[in-house]
Parts: C-alpha cells; structure tokens; sequence
C-alpha cells in the first residue's frame, strides 16, 4: 500500500477544502485486460492526531485488514513525517484517533491502575473509564524508553513520577509479604505459647492428683 500516495492524495483535498474518494478495481479475473465495473474493495481513510514527534496521522478502515489482520476491527493508523525531504512512514495498530486516549492505554499497558492514570493526565477515575471503554487493548506497548519520554514530555507528565509509582507499588507489595510474614510468625508463637501453658495445666493437675 503506497501511505504517501494517501498522504497527498489527503493533502491535495485539503488545499483545495474537498473530500476525495479513492476506488480500486482490479482486472477482471476472467479477462485481464477488461476491468470489472464493480469495485472489488472499499476503504476509508480518515485524519487523526498523530503520536508524539510526527507530523500526521491517517486511519485506514477496510475490510481487507480484517481478514489480514485476524481481528474485527481492520484498520490501522498510518503515521508520518518529514525527514530530508522526504516521508517516513509507520503503520502500527489502530487504538484510538485520539493521542490522548492512546498515551492512557499505554499507561495501562504497562500496568498503572485508573486513579494513577488519572493523576498523571488530569482526570478523575471515572474520566480514564470512559475513554478507555472499548478501547482494544495494549499486550505490550513497545515502546523505547525516549519513546515514552516524548510522550511524555508532550503531556508535562514528569517521567519520574511514573517511575515513583512503580516503586511505591512494589514497596507495598513488599511491606504486605512482610506483614503477612509477620503475622504468620506471631501465629506461630501464640500457638506454641498455648500449648506450653495447656501442659503446665496438665503437670499441674497430675501433681495435686499425686498429692
């Protein structure tokens, strides 16, 4: 698929305040040099916001990526930008058109609760819940560490407190074992405790039986 024939392709319509519909027809498959009067494919290309340190961003809807693809929603996002003259391209996943949407799903991805997402991205629990609704999940974001960096940086989230999270979580995780650890020992102690004092009853009942 040619993504910079699309890209300007769109840019030429915008210029011009038009819309433009692509239709693809293939050669007929009993005669290659007659073309079928029926287009064969139909896709939608639609602009969104681009991810942090591109240009633009388009989303291609068709139902030929569904089947490629193996899932229900057969679109993907096409992003770009110039470098020397010319276009760089990378298709990734289609998440959401907004990048906003997008940054909270990889938040969620890497394993941040809503209320955290929410303080990083100013937003109250329920707001995070809403946006992410429906929204197809992330396994592994794969981002590099300047990848979050500019994402980051493009939101005023300070990094750092992303990192102090995850070291709160585990520092609670820690101090549950230990307490639990704890508990498990205290247990021990009183049960070994009682049962010292059940004997010292029983002597004690032998002796004045003796007596």
């Amino acid at each position: 698929m040619n993504i910079e024939g699309l890209l300007r392709i769109r840019q030429a319509a915008l210029k011009r305040k038009m819309r433009g519909m692509l239709i693809v027809m293939n050669p007929h498959p009993l005669d290659s040099t007659t073309f079928s009067r029926i287009a064969d494919e139909y896709f939608e290309v639609t602009a969104c916001e681009p991810d942090p340190g591109w240009d633009e961003a388009i989303v291609i809807d068709c139902v030929a990526l569904t089947r490629g693809l193996g899932h229900a929603a057969g679109k993907v996002m096409c992003l770009a930008k110039h470098v020397e003259g010319r276009y760089v391209t990378q298709i990734v996943p289609f998440v959401s058109a907004s990048a906003k949407t997008r940054l909270m799903a990889i938040l969620r991805a890497m394993g941040k609760t809503l209320e955290q997402i929410g303080k990083l991205v100013a937003l109250d629990k329920s707001g995070v819940s809403r946006h992410l609704q429906g929204i197809r999940s992330i396994p592994d974001s794969k981002l590099s560490k300047d990848e979050l960096e500019c994402w980051f940086e493009a939101y005023g989230i300070d990094s750092g407190a992303v990192v102090d999270d995850a070291n709160r979580e585990a520092s609670t995780s820690e101090d549950e074992a230990t307490g639990d650890g704890a508990n498990d020992a205290a247990k021990v102690v009183a049960g070994k405790q009682r049962m010292v004092r059940i004997d010292r009853k029983g002597r004690n009942k032998k002796d004045r039986k003796t007596r």
